[in-house]
């Protein structure tokens, strides 16, 4: 028999008699269990994920969100969301286009941040699902009159650093799809060259194919005349056998009436001499 422990005992429930029926009581929620565990819908950002993950940081007016300082994306703040977020193919680009930037370009997102962002192109982004290079930029009307001086520097370095990124990138570009279209000649004339040598292969074969058929007629059109030429021969030397026989039956006529013609003679001769003794 299993034990019983205190959890099953207090599961038990004593018997309710017929004439104390009321309503059943309320079913109490299944926990969850396993990795759904303590699982909330309303999850807030916590802070040892800036440790974990040193590009994202918390959103100050909604704390349900994190904000990724490569892409200038807002997610939701839910590990799986991040380390999702983590492996797209646009975060892996921007990560490799940050750390060209890395010592030019600082990437702010702090408790300043407002609901619409700031682009360095200048536009205007405030779609938490956007993919463009948002950087949190302080309005100018928020800064005091003794750092317009420095933002306007800052936003010189940040021009100019953005344009020489720009150039590197550029380049870059140029190189891939100059190496791309090197590649895509190679292949073409790689296929342009399969190509040929299957068609050469072809008529290689067709025309083995054509000197095997005509070596087969030629070898057919020997073998008849071959035939005929034995039956030539063999009709020609029945016709001699033929013609001779005939030629030897006439010789054997002709001995029998030369010698009917002598016995003949002989005869008369016989009667004459009778004849002539008669008388």
């Amino acid at each position: 028999y299993a034990h019983t422990t205190m959890e099953d005992l207090n599961t038990i429930t004593a018997l309710v008699p017929a004439d104390e029926v009321g309503p059943p009581p309320a079913k109490k929620g299944r926990e969850s269990t396993g990795k759904w565990k303590g699982y909330d819908s309303k999850r807030v950002f916590k802070k040892e994920w800036e440790e974990r993950y040193a590009w994202v940081t918390a959103v100050p007016e909604d704390p349900t969100l994190a904000y990724c300082k490569i892409c200038g994306k807002k997610i939701r703040a839910h590990k799986g969301d991040i380390e999702k977020h983590q492996k797209t193919k646009r975060h892996l680009k921007k990560q490799t286009t940050s750390d060209i930037l890395a010592d030019l370009i600082p990437i702010s997102c702090g408790e300043s941040d407002l609901a619409i962002n700031e682009n360095l192109d200048g536009t205007k982004n405030n779609d938490i699902e956007s993919n463009g290079d948002a950087r949190v930029v302080p309005p100018q009307a928020q800064v005091a009159d003794g750092q317009q001086q420095i933002i306007y520097f800052t936003e010189s370095a940040v021009d100019s650093a953005h344009q020489a990124a720009n150039s590197v990138i550029d380049k870059l570009v140029e190189k891939y799809h100059q190496r791309r279209l090197d590649n895509l000649k190679i292949e073409h004339e790689a296929i342009l060259q399969l190509y040929k040598d299957q068609l050469l292969l072809s008529q290689r074969e067709t025309q083995s194919k054509v000197e095997a058929d005509s070596e087969k007629a030629q070898y057919e059109r020997d073998e008849h005349e071959a035939r005929l030429r034995f039956m030539q021969e063999e009709h020609n030397a029945r016709l001699k056998a033929i013609e001779e026989e005939h030629n030897a039956k006439l010789r054997a006529i002709e001995q029998e009436l030369v010698f009917s013609q002598q016995e003949y003679e002989k005869k008369m001769r016989l009667l004459d001499v009778q004849l002539s003794s008669m008388k």
